[in-house]
């Protein structure tokens, strides 16, 4: 479906929809697209590959997750 959120429950798309203060503060239901959602969790430092991760992989998201941000710290350190 075009222009719907990607990938929210149908009972979470209705919350975000009748609570006004929550699409203020987190607009959900801007993220309408693969693309956008992939923005998105570039810029939230989220390690690629999350998606397919179950509870028994937290410690591979955990050491994915450090790398990512030891690597945009680097980055920030040495634009100083």
């Amino acid at each position: 479906m075009q222009g719907e959120p990607v990938g929210l429950s149908e009972d979470i798309r209705n919350r975000a929809g009748k609570n006004s203060k929550l699409n203020a503060k987190h607009p959900i239901n801007m993220i309408t697209n693969q693309d956008i959602l992939s923005k998105n969790l570039a810029q939230n430092r989220i390690p690629k590959g999350f998606e397919n991760m179950s509870a028994e992989n937290y410690h591979v998201y955990l050491s994915s997750s450090r790398i990512v941000m030891v690597r945009e710290i680097e980055k920030y350190y040495k634009s100083l």
